[in-house]
């Protein structure tokens, strides 16, 4: 009698579990899926002869390509913690602390939930391998047990599947600190060419959330709002490495997004199989 109840509702589980993971086609949307930032901005030639400071103060749009040049021209790959907040289709996530490890070619990311984990432990994303779609070890045990059952440990999931777009403003492909910098780049040029850059430069602050590392502090406040109703924008870099690694986006009065990339190791050497599914076992 137990043997045929138990059977269906193995067969529902393991039936959920297949329609959670299965690969999912990939859409288009208001984020793209797919391509590389654009070309690096042209050097300025005044720039040399001012300090980063001064970019910030009279050029915020040379600042942001100063930072974009030394990250092509430094970074390789790198680990940190990530400390996000987002708001995601109207609702203010809870904050998510995830260790990150990124390789820039072939574009990899590797994410491990700390904390404010949703229903993934771990994401695994390697451009043009595992047929371009996420790995994804699932944070709810009766999920992982059901995949155990079929010999696995990860399911698989479209980059810009609905359950991706749920989870981040952005997707894994567009991970990371070039990206973010290069996204502030381009609307802070398009406000430039318009008339409409209204920026401000506060000095070098030590940022509590950045583990008290120095940076420089930038602020822009919109003229009229912008993507997702943004009216101020606050970006923080590293005053060693200039490198974006804070970012905190307002509507209104409204948090739309926080991002704290801290304790930064840059260009450490991975192992071959570092970004292989092998990790997610």
């Amino acid at each position: 009698m137990r043997t045929y109840f138990y059977l269906p509702v193995c067969f529902v589980v393991l039936l959920v579990i297949c329609l959670m993971f299965a690969p999912a086609r990939r859409v288009t949307g208001d984020l793209e899926v797919s391509g590389r930032p654009s070309a690096l901005p042209a050097n300025h030639p005044i720039s040399s002869k001012k300090t980063f400071g001064d970019l910030c103060r009279d050029d915020a749009v040379e600042a942001i390509a100063t930072a974009m040049r030394k990250y092509k021209s430094d970074v390789e790959s790198y680990t940190c913690t990530l400390i996000k907040q987002e708001r995601i289709r109207g609702e203010l996530r809870d904050p998510e602390t995830i260790a990150c490890d990124f390789r820039e070619a072939p574009f990899s990311v590797l994410m491990r939930w700390i904390e404010g984990k949703g229903r993934a432990d771990a994401m695994l994303y390697v451009a043009g391998e595992n047929g371009d779609q996420l790995l994804l070890v699932p944070s709810n045990e009766t999920l992982k047990a059901a995949l155990r059952v079929m010999g696995k440990t990860y399911g698989k999931r479209a980059l810009n599947s609905d359950d991706a777009r749920n989870a981040a403003r952005y997707p894994a492909n567009q991970f990371g600190l070039y990206y973010g910098t290069e996204r502030v780049y381009s609307a802070w040029r398009a406000a430039m060419e318009a008339g409409t850059l209204r920026t401000q430069y506060d000095g070098v602050r030590a940022i509590p959330e950045l583990g008290g590392r120095p940076c420089h502090v930038l602020h822009r406040m919109c003229v009229a709002p912008e993507e997702d109703g943004l009216t101020r924008v606050t970006l923080m870099f590293d005053a060693e490495t200039l490198l974006q690694t804070g970012s905190v986006l307002v509507a209104g009065d409204d948090l739309i997004a926080t991002y704290y990339f801290r304790d930064i190791k840059l260009n450490p050497k991975f192992d071959a199989d570092h970004f292989s599914p092998e990790r997610l076992k």
